[in-house]
C-alpha cells in the first residue's frame, strides 16, 4: 500500500546517511583506542621526559581531550545533516573525504605536539586540518634541506614518508622502501607515488622522475 511504499522510499533515501554515520562511529572508536595507545607510546613519553612542565600538568591528556572534542564535534556536524543532504553526490563525496581523513588528522595533531615543542594551550585550539597542513609543510622542507646538504638518502626516505602521508603510496601498492627491487633484483627507479606526484606537480606524463624528485618537485600545499 501507499504507506509501505513511502516507508521503503524513506529507507532508501536514508541509507547513505545511516551507513556514513555508522562508519564515522567506527572511526571514532578506532581513534579513541589509538590515542590511548599513543599516550603510552615512545613519542609521547619522550616529550614528557624532556618537558617537565607538560608532564606535571598532564598536557598529553589535555591534548587527547582536545582532539577527541574536535572529533566529536565533527561527528555531531555530520549527524545533524538530514538524509536529503547525503543524497546529493557532491556533498556525500565531501563528507566521505572528511571522514576518511579524520583518523590521520586526529592522531597527527597529538603526534605533532609530542614530536615538537609547541605549547598545549596554543596547539589544542588549532583545527586538526591546519596542524596537518603544517606538518606536511615541515616534511617538505626537510626533503629540500636534505637535498641542499647533499644527503640524498635522507632526502629519499623523507620523500617516501611525505608520499605516504599524502596517500600517494602505501601498503596496497606494496611499496615499502625507496630500495625496493623487482623480481630481477633491479632497483625500482619509479614507484606509483612518483607517478601520482608527477600529475600534482604539473609534470608531463612522459617524465619519470625518481621518487625524491617527484615528492620534492611540487608545492606540498597543492599536493594535499
Amino acid at each position: 500500500n501507499a504507506n509501505q511504499t513511502c516507508g521503503t522510499i524513506e529507507d532508501m533515501l536514508g541509507s547513505r546517511r545511516r551507513l556514513h554515520l555508522a562508519m564515522l562511529e567506527n572511526y571514532k572508536l578506532e581513534i579513541e583506542g589509538r590515542l590511548e595507545a599513543l599516550l603510552e607510546g615512545e613519542v609521547v613519553q619522550q616529550r614528557l621526559a624532556r618537558d617537565g612542565y607538560a608532564k606535571k600538568y598532564d598536557h598529553h591528556e589535555g591534548m587527547k581531550t582536545a582532539v577527541l572534542d574536535e572529533v566529536n564535534a565533527l561527528v555531531l556536524k555530520h549527524t545533524e545533516r538530514k538524509a536529503k543532504w547525503y543524497n546529493e553526490d557532491g556533498q556525500y563525496e565531501s563528507a566521505m573525504a572528511e571522514a576518511m581523513q579524520l583518523e590521520k588528522r586526529a592522531l597527527g595533531k597529538l603526534l605533532h605536539w609530542a614530536s615538537g615543542s609547541a605549547y598545549k594551550k596554543t596547539l589544542e585550539k588549532e583545527p586538526m586540518h591546519l596542524v596537518r597542513w603544517r606538518a606536511l609543510g615541515q616534511l617538505f622542507q626537510r626533503v629540500r634541506a636534505a637535498q641542499e646538504r647533499g644527503e640524498e638518502r635522507v632526502a629519499q626516505d623523507t620523500a617516501m614518508e611525505l608520499c605516504k602521508e599524502l596517500g600517494l603510496v602505501g601498503n596496497s601498492l606494496m611499496v615499502k622502501s625507496v630500495d625496493e627491487r623487482n623480481e630481477e633484483e633491479e632497483k625500482l627507479p619509479l614507484v606509483p607515488a612518483a607517478a601520482a606526484a608527477n600529475k600534482w606537480a604539473g609534470r608531463s606524463e612522459g617524465e619519470e622522475p625518481p621518487l625524491v624528485r617527484a615528492a620534492a618537485g611540487g608545492n606540498v600545499w597543492a599536493l594535499q
